[in-house]
């Protein structure tokens, strides 16, 4: 079982009171003291439905990690850089979109908003999904197996980046168990119901359960598979919440998507703060704000009725 440890070298950068390397260096030499050579972790026989082979490291357990960053928001992604240089890890930004307002009723992607339910539609919010939703459609062009999704303010503790080839390892091993793929792993969540009526899914390396999820909300840190990104893809051409709310709408009525929390599923705490950690206000710098309240809003009511009125006109000009 692997220690539980606090935010060592990141917690250090964080202060900035010592330099990088000296933060990779204790990075590793915490792994070897306790007790995990992840240098030396192997899957030698990865289930037919895995979507991770010949992991050596938690350097190779993702084929890519994408950090969505708006292009103002410069410090958060100059932090995020030293974050990884810290640890060696080669991280990819992915420009977010910025939808307007006048794009609520006519959005890119072939995106539609008729069936609104959420009581009001944000154009940051939107732009939040676009963003998403492109990362799912690269996911599937370039047939990546697994990949790590990280919003710009947030970043995985030096405890969960030591367990992910463990962890993957197990995740992965059950899918022969359960018959069943999974498409999606929070890192971060917030549970909306109660999370002990969770099945277990499989052991993790730090000794708490790996959980189906209930509906949670979370798309600030996640690991989606092929299966998952073409599932969600699809799922999002209609945007009907927020993203995170429209995750746990899913996750309320089809079985068939199959997330998973690598959470203290077993010691709850909302936002798992023991995977993740956020950026202090200094860090985040000018984009102190939600992203996903910009630019403007339209409610409910007036978007229907927005439609309704210009599919009369285009009725009439057909006419």
């Amino acid at each position: 079982m692997m220690k539980s440890q606090k935010l060592g070298g990141f917690g250090r950068l964080r202060a900035r009171k010592v330099q990088a390397w000296t933060v990779f260096a204790a990075f590793f030499v915490g792994s070897i003291f306790g007790g995990l050579m992840v240098e030396l972790v192997f899957i030698a026989q990865p289930p037919k439905a895995s979507p991770i082979t010949g992991v050596t490291t938690f350097r190779d357990v993702f084929d890519k990690i994408y950090i969505m960053n708006m292009d103002q928001c410069v410090e958060r992604w100059e932090m995020t850089k030293k974050y990884a240089n810290a640890i060696g890890i080669d991280v990819h930004r992915w420009p977010a979109y910025q939808a307007k307002k006048e794009e609520i009723m006519d959005p890119p992607d072939g995106i539609s908003t008729r069936n609104l339910q959420h009581d009001y539609i944000a154009a940051g919010a939107l732009g939040n999904c676009i963003s998403h939703r492109r990362i799912w459609r690269d996911v599937i062009d370039k047939g990546y197996r697994c990949v790590l999704v990280l919003e710009d303010d947030v970043f995985l503790t030096n405890r969960t980046w030591l367990m992910l080839p463990d962890l993957f390892r197990l995740i992965d091993e059950a899918q022969e168990i359960h018959q069943k793929a999974w498409h999606y792993v929070f890192f971060r969540r917030n549970a909306i119901r109660n999370v002990r009526d969770e099945k277990v899914w499989s052991m993790s390396p730090s000794g708490h359960p790996v959980t189906i999820a209930g509906p949670s909300w979370g798309t600030a840190a996640y690991a989606v598979s092929q299966a998952g990104a073409q599932l969600l893809y699809d799922e999002y051409s209609e945007f009907k919440w927020p993203v995170d709310v429209q995750m746990a709408e899913l996750e309320k009525r089809s079985r068939d998507f199959i997330s998973l929390s690598a959470c203290n599923n077993d010691e709850f705490k909302s936002l798992c703060p023991e995977n993740v950690l956020e950026y202090t206000k200094e860090e985040k710098g000018t984009c102190g704000g939600s992203g996903t309240q910009q630019g403007g809003r339209i409610a409910k009511a007036d978007l229907k009725r927005r439609y309704a009125e210009r599919d009369g006109v285009e009725g009439d000009l057909k006419r």
